[in-house]
């Protein structure tokens, strides 16, 4: 019992009780709503997902939007032909554009 008593008391002369897991100070004033709003809206991991994915979803768009690039090949060898020269365009066919970025628009 003495022991569990002095440890409390050093405990408390430490500051042990004035901080929070995270180790930031324990205010003594209550927590208005705003503030407590703002506190959880902070620290509220499936928000930060959500506005994440979001990022992840429209940078897709971008991807799904953008143009094939040309390839280049040059090839030098000792056989017949000596040097090959490539260039390659993709050509899409059939509306693949314009349905690649309406699919991952988000449907109301």
């Amino acid at each position: 019992m003495r022991r569990t008593l002095v440890a409390f008391i050093v405990g408390v002369a430490c500051g042990a009780g004035t901080s929070n897991a995270l180790g930031q100070p324990v205010s003594s004033a209550p927590l208005t709503y705003e503030q407590a709003l703002a506190l959880a809206t902070s620290r509220n991991l499936g928000l930060d997902a959500a506005r994440r994915q979001r990022a992840i979803r429209q940078a897709g768009i971008r991807t799904a939007r953008q143009l094939p690039n040309p390839g280049v090949v040059v090839e030098v060898t000792r056989d017949t032909p000596h040097q090959v020269f490539t260039f390659d365009l993709p050509v899409e066919l059939g509306g693949k554009r314009a349905r690649a970025g309406s699919s991952s628009l988000p449907r109301n």
